[in-house]
């Protein structure tokens, strides 16, 4: 088991670190977070009945969460900024997956107001 600071519970002040930890436990090979709102009890049956899947089907779903995640960051960008063209969008998103930097070398230029 892995513990660190809850990174979604910014605290008293914007970004700062929970003093409660998060569990990440490894599951078919992938690390997952257990909720603080799931019964022990829940989340073993949680991890058996996802142990029971076939290896093909874990990496199907892990593939369709990803791609789900991945549209509502993009869904996200587009609505804080509506004019965006598709590249511009494209490197906010590899900004928020790898930071500026790596964005730039990637995409050139980003504008301003990307962190």
């Amino acid at each position: 088991m892995f513990h660190g600071p809850d990174p979604s519970n910014k605290g008293e002040g914007e970004g700062a670190a929970s003093a409660h930890p998060v569990t990440l436990r490894a599951v078919g090979g992938i690390l997952r977070t257990m909720e603080r709102d799931t019964a022990p009890e829940v989340a073993a049956r949680y991890d058996a009945m996802i142990g029971a899947l076939p290896g093909e089907r874990r990496l199907a779903i892990a593939a369709q969460l990803t791609e789900g995640a991945r549209a509502m960051a993009e869904a996200g960008l587009r609505a804080r900024h509506p004019g965006a063209s598709d590249a511009e969008i494209r490197s906010r998103f590899a900004a928020l997956l790898y930071g500026r930097a790596a964005a730039e070398r990637i995409f050139g230029a980003l504008p301003d107001d990307v962190p």
